[in-house]
């Protein structure tokens, strides 16, 4: 069947094949850039909740130590830090549309995140108590030191457990994404070596194929030329040797006359 082609079109043929090939690695290559790009913004993310977790537990453990400092002046009855746990730094976060994107993107962190909430408002809440508690004079002072060291302490505590959870979940989804990732670019590379192997296969293929479609017409061709050749010097001989034969036979002719 294919012998029947035309070289021209078996030509059109070839070409389109290692075109189809060279699109295929392209597109491939193009679906692993856009994938890679995701990838490296899910990373992205990861690492910046990562800081912004670990920078509220830096944040709570100052505010502790903030809040601390009444035990070195006996003056103080009012703490000047936030009593509000929506409108502290991690408050913030925790209310807005970051914090629900984040439990999207990584979903293991929800339970950490909701139970996070009771502990934070607590220690917030606390700091009011705390006043109550030096308002009602000196003698109190212990108390209030007591209070700050036990019932803050275990808010605080419980308000850091949950976050450095959250923290493990976000690096251990992390790893696992950057694993993800690496595997993914081999898998593209192996499928684009094997591409390329296949496309220089096919054009040596379609190459020695072209070339001996174009050589056997040749061939036939150039031994037609050579046996009409022969047949023309064979021919012509015959022409001589008649030639020479009539000439021959005019002389006898012609002595015979005389």
């Amino acid at each position: 069947m294919f012998r029947k082609v035309g070289i021209g079109f078996k030509l059109i043929g070839g070409f389109l094949l290692v075109g189809l090939v060279v699109f295929i690695v392209g597109a491939i290559g193009y679906y692993s850039l856009i994938e890679s790009n995701k990838k490296n913004s899910e990373l992205l993310t990861h690492e910046e909740l990562m800081k912004t977790i670990l920078q509220r537990e830096i944040d709570h453990l100052n505010y502790k130590s903030k809040v601390g400092e009444f035990q070195r002046d006996e003056s103080m009855v009012t703490i000047n830090v936030e009593k509000d746990f929506h409108k502290c730094g991690f408050g913030k976060w925790y209310y807005s549309e970051a914090r629900k994107d984040a439990e999207k993107a990584i979903p293991g962190i929800s339970n950490s995140l909701s139970e996070i909430e009771k502990p934070h408002k607590l220690l917030h809440e606390s700091v009011t108590e705390l006043e109550n508690i030096l308002k009602k004079g000196k003698k109190y002072r212990e108390e209030a030191i007591g209070y700050y060291g036990t019932t803050m302490g275990d808010y605080l505590k419980n308000v850091l457990f949950l976050m450095n959870d959250v923290v493990s979940n976000v690096n251990h989804e992390n790893e696992l994404k950057k694993k993800e990732t690496a595997n993914f670019i081999q898998r593209i590379i192996t499928i684009d070596i094997f591409l390329i192997i296949i496309g220089l296969a096919a054009a040596i293929i379609l190459g020695i194929f072209i070339s001996r479609s174009i050589n056997k017409p040749i061939n036939a061709m150039t031994g037609d030329l050579y046996n009409s050749s022969n047949n023309l010097e064979s021919a012509a001989n015959q022409v001589s040797s008649s030639s020479q034969e009539l000439s021959s036979g005019a002389s006898e002719l012609a002595s015979s006359v005389e």
